[in-house]
C-alpha cells in the first residue's frame, strides 16, 4: 500500500464550468463553447457538445 503526504499548506480544489453542467437548452444567447462545438465538434471529447450536460442550470 502507497501513503501519500502533501505538504501542510497544500490546498485541494475542485471546478465545474457553465457549459459542462448547464449545457445549451434553447438559451437566448450562444456562448463561445456553443459557436465553437458547432464549427469543430470532433475536437470534443467523443463528439459530447454542450446539448449534452446534466442541465443543472435548469433542474
Amino acid at each position: 500500500m502507497v501513503t501519500y503526504t502533501f505538504p501542510n499548506h497544500f490546498w485541494w480544489g475542485a471546478a465545474t464550468s457553465g457549459p459542462q453542467s448547464e449545457g445549451r437548452f434553447n438559451k437566448k444567447h450562444a456562448n463561445m463553447f456553443d459557436y465553437w462545438y458547432e464549427i469543430e465538434p470532433e475536437v470534443f471529447y467523443n463528439h459530447v457538445g454542450p446539448d449534452t450536460a446534466s442541465n443543472f442550470y435548469n433542474s
